[in-house]
């Protein structure tokens, strides 16, 4: 079973905070990347 794995941060405060995510598929959870702190 595939799983959805998303990584949401907040992009900046000035002038105004956004919201951001990035989303990856993968098969286990073991294949889990490490992924910083700005989405990278």
């Amino acid at each position: 079973m595939s799983i959805r794995a998303e990584y949401i941060w907040i992009d900046g405060t000035v002038p105004l905070p956004y919201m951001r995510s990035k989303t990856k598929i993968v098969d286990d959870s073991s294949d889990l990347p490490i992924w910083g702190f700005d989405g990278s």
